[in-house]
């Protein structure tokens, strides 16, 4: 078995996933865009509230007419809005966007990811050595993941040569190595 393992976990058989950190956030972040996805499917819908009095005429072109279809009222019931009027659904509290963005911001943090990472950047950079830094600090993970798998597959790699000397003879090499070559590998 060759392990390819980034988090190793002190005195335990199995390496911690990339987002176990932030398993809290993400399962917040799902129920909180499912909350505000149901949210908005359901303010978005129209209610239209017609006066009991109002023409059959008025209530028929309301729900069956086009854009821009006009509507005569009659005198006696007075302005538009004293016949029809559209209800509303109160607006969603911002203040849910503004703690989803922080929650959001909290889990990258927790998995290691970073506005760098995006190729984005929020400030400009001062100095070139500032940018450098940067450059070198972020990189700091994603080096230490590329020896890790480095040394999974020279290990993999060795364990196979291995294999292969153990099991497999002369005769099954012929096809690959040509006559010699089994003659050598034996």
């Amino acid at each position: 078995i060759s392990e390819l393992a980034f988090h190793r976990v002190p005195r335990q058989v199995w390496p911690m996933s990339h987002l176990s950190p932030g398993m809290g956030e993400l399962k917040f972040i799902n129920w909180c865009m499912s909350f505000l996805a149901n949210r908005i499917r359901t303010s978005c819908r129209d209610f239209i509230g017609v006066a009991k009095g109002a023409a059959e005429e008025i209530k028929k072109t309301i729900q069956h007419g086009g854009d821009f279809t006009m509507l005569e009222v009659e005198a006696v019931h007075g302005s538009i809005n004293n016949v029809v009027s559209f209800l509303q659904h109160p607006q969603v509290n911002h203040d849910i966007w503004d703690i989803l963005t922080a929650v959001m911001q909290m889990f990258d943090k927790r998995v290691g990811l970073s506005e760098l990472l995006y190729g984005m950047q929020n400030t400009q950079a001062r100095s070139a050595t500032e940018m450098r830094v940067k450059q070198e600090q972020i990189s700091v993970r994603p080096d230490y993941m590329a020896s890790c798998v480095e040394n999974a597959a020279t290990k993999s790699a060795r364990l196979e040569a291995l294999a292969a000397r153990w099991y497999v003879e002369p005769q099954d090499t012929v096809h690959i190595l040509g006559q010699q070559g089994a003659m050598l590998w034996q």
